[in-house]
């Protein structure tokens, strides 16, 4: 709920929108936006998803006019995809999808996914959710499987299938399914995407290995792990390549950084025993939800309403061996700050609960936080900072 909004709020500007088009803040970086990720059909999780949809078409669109003889770009201004993102296509116009667009993602029912590849020109976005999701969505945009339903044929009562697509989706188990052909090319989209060193910062590296090491892939695996909290329910994890210029004369400047979400979620035993089971070892950010704190009410609510509570989600990231925790997704009871945070502060809480030396931090609106070493390190820091200024009853 009220994702573009945040968005605008909170997005720093991009250098390209220039210091007086604040209206443009989200349009920006909307247009290299490339997947959305749902974990569960709870509506407040996607009430907003065909807002942001539409908006991201419509970002693309813009920069498709503007760049009428340029090439698309993939995500953060330069990159492309090394698979069928190439720099050398364009997306294509509405009304200029070719014919085995339309014929790959038509279904003899509704909302059944395609069962064929999809073509390899566009770079929608794909929108990895529950099926429920994926219903609510093509309804509210009135589309069929991402492709948008024109006017009614002069033959028929019902609407036909048009040739502008809006997104491509797929369901969160269908895109762990090896042998699902949509899923096998999606996956190749995601993991394809490129990105491309900045010149200045690692000119060393290009230097030494020529052009092998100006693109380099970001995502490098991604996997939906069901949870116990409703029907069709997910926590993610993600594997990441981020640049570091720590590498060798001879070594990709690379390092790996994982990310576990839990979404909405009781402490699941198989969250963790898969992110050992994946080789994602160690974690190095989970961001679980602690819905209520750790009194006798909280506890009980949070197994009547399958959450967690602080304890519970710091006990995860200890069995995992997480080197960062994050917790969010607070019940509104808490106006400000969660109790046992607000008076203890995340690093006596954490002591308290066994987890020595661990870094533990608080999810509040706004608080963008870079995915660097030095930056989680300071976490426990910052919750101090915030509890202090919660403190001040003028604050």
């Amino acid at each position: 709920e009220g994702t573009l909004t945040s968005l605008n709020r909170y997005l720093p500007q991009p250098e390209e929108a220039g210091a007086k088009n604040k209206a443009g803040d989200a349009m920006a970086w909307l247009e290299d936006l490339r997947f959305i990720w749902i974990s569960h059909g709870h509506l407040d999780h996607y009430s907003d998803l065909p807002l942001l949809v539409r908006a991201v078409s419509k970002a693309q669109e813009s920069r498709l006019k503007k760049n009428d003889n340029k090439c698309d770009v993939a995500i953060c201004g330069a990159c492309s995809s090394s698979c069928d993102l190439s720099i050398s296509r364009k997306r294509p116009r509405p009304g200029e999808q070719p014919k085995s667009d339309r014929s790959a993602f038509t279904s003899s029912r509704k909302h059944d996914l395609p069962q064929t590849a999809p073509p390899s020109r566009s770079v929608y976005p794909i929108v990895i959710a529950p099926k429920k999701v994926l219903h609510f969505l093509n309804i509210s945009l009135q589309c069929q499987n991402g492709l948008e339903m024109k006017g009614k044929s002069s033959h028929t009562e019902e609407k036909q299938l048009g040739d502008n697509r809006l997104f491509y989706g797929i369901t969160n188990m269908d895109f762990e399914r090896s042998s699902h052909p949509t899923a096998t090319w999606i996956r190749s989209q995601l993991f394809g995407i490129q990105l491309q060193y900045g010149a200045h910062e690692y000119a060393s590296f290009q230097d030494t290995l020529g052009s092998t090491l100006k693109l380099y892939h970001p995502i490098k695996f991604m996997r939906s792990i069901p949870v116990d909290h409703c029907p069709d329910a997910h926590a993610l994890i993600l594997g990441l390549n981020f640049l570091s210029k720590s590498g060798g004369a001879r070594d990709p400047p690379l390092r790996p950084f994982h990310l576990c979400f839990s979404g909405d979620t009781r402490p699941s035993e198989r969250l963790v025993r898969a992110c050992w089971e994946f080789g994602c070892q160690p974690i190095s950010l989970l961001i679980h939800e602690a819905t209520f704190d750790d009194d006798e009410r909280g506890r009980k609510e949070a197994a009547k309403k399958r959450h967690s509570t602080v304890s519970e989600a710091i006990q995860v990231g200890r069995r995992m061996q997480a080197a960062a925790c994050m917790l969010s997704h607070f019940s509104g009871r808490y106006a400000r700050m969660l109790p046992s945070f607000a008076t203890k502060g995340s690093a006596d809480t954490c002591n308290t609960i066994g987890t020595s030396n661990g870094i533990v931090g608080c999810a509040m609106d706004g608080l963008i936080v870079p995915l660097t070493k030095d930056s989680l390190c300071v976490l426990n820091l910052l919750d101090f900072c915030i509890a202090n200024i919660f403190s001040d009853k003028s604050a």
